[in-house]
């Protein structure tokens, strides 16, 4: 039937976009500081680093993506996560912090 075509092609788009999300985040983890990759800015209080990490780890939980991307690109999101968590130890650590921001200038 044609509604049940149509929920399969919904359900590829979703994947097609989850996907595609898993990707773009990779490409922004190895090219962004830890700033942009937990979308904060640079004097961000610790409470939004805080709440900016916990967001990023729920959005790229692995159980958050559907099987079929989960087991593509699970490396992927793997490493996404590791950086995340490297993002806020560091940016969480008030001397840690100042250091990283030494050294980006």
């Amino acid at each position: 039937t044609d509604s049940g075509r149509a929920g399969a092609l919904v359900g590829e788009t979703d994947i097609a976009i989850d996907r595609q999300r898993v990707l773009a985040k990779l490409a922004l983890v190895e090219d962004a500081d830890y700033f942009m990759l937990l979308g904060v800015r640079r004097d961000a209080s610790r409470f939004e680093i805080q709440r900016a990490y916990e967001a990023a780890r729920r959005d790229y939980a692995s159980d958050a993506f559907p099987d079929p991307v989960r087991d593509e690109l699970a490396g992927e999101i793997e490493t996404i996560n590791a950086l995340i968590d490297e993002a806020f130890e560091i940016l969480g650590n008030d001397g840690m912090r100042r250091a990283y921001l030494d050294n980006l200038a």
